[in-house]
């Protein structure tokens, strides 16, 4: 299984990576989506629902910031359609 990136969630990803003040935040990040790409399927994974589709998020804290990762499996693939702060 692999991650697939809509443009915005990619580029605020790759936004994180490139500012040394949100390292700690990008790591949370980056472990949420490593959850994602290896146990879709686990509570962790899915801790909200949204009933109108079929997608599942995970709120990540860091650097005092509440964001959110929102995703989508697909055959054998999470599309991940957002990451950034969640509103």
């Amino acid at each position: 299984m692999s991650l697939l990136f809509h443009v915005d969630a990619e580029n605020a990803l790759n936004q994180l990576q490139n500012d040394a003040t949100q390292k700690h935040l990008y790591n949370k990040i980056n472990d949420a989506l490593d959850l994602i790409e290896d146990h879709p399927t686990t509570s962790k994974a899915r801790q909200r629902r949204y009933h109108q589709t079929k997608l599942w998020g995970i709120p990540v804290y860091g650097n005092k910031q509440d964001w959110l990762i929102i995703w989508e499996p697909a055959d054998n693939n999470q599309i991940i359609h957002y990451i950034g702060p969640e509103i």
